[in-house]
């Protein structure tokens, strides 16, 4: 089991509750996203990406926003998923050393309107 796995278990087991089964790629994110404007913002995100660092963090990024997609306009399901998603990715940059920066942040770096909470 991958750093990545670990963490999201963790999570699950503390919070009680199961992450939908999305992986952290390209294709699954997009095929996740369904609201045009959130397209239009992976996409352009996407091509923005210039090396193999940004590109293995991009879909991690992208993954907490197509969790709390796959529960539709239900506003407790979505703050449920992105509470589960957002620990997850806590317990993963801990584990990794790395500096966590929660989805409301990296929300902030998109242009006003551009993404739907």
């Amino acid at each position: 089991m991958n750093t990545w796995q670990q963490a999201l278990k963790r999570a699950e087991s503390a919070l009680g509750r199961k992450a939908p089964p999305l992986a952290r790629t390209v294709q699954a994110v997009d095929a996740a996203l369904r609201k045009p404007e959130l397209r239009a913002a992976f996409y352009a995100d996407l091509v923005k990406l210039d090396n193999g660092n940004d590109f293995d963090v991009f879909p991690a990024d992208w993954w907490t926003q197509a969790v709390v997609e796959t529960a539709g306009d239900d506003p407790a399901e979505r703050e449920g998923l992105l509470e589960l998603a957002d620990l997850a990715r806590a317990y993963e940059a801990r584990s990794d050393g790395q500096p966590y920066v929660p989805h409301e942040e990296l929300l902030k770096e998109l242009a006003p309107g551009e993404v739907a909470a």
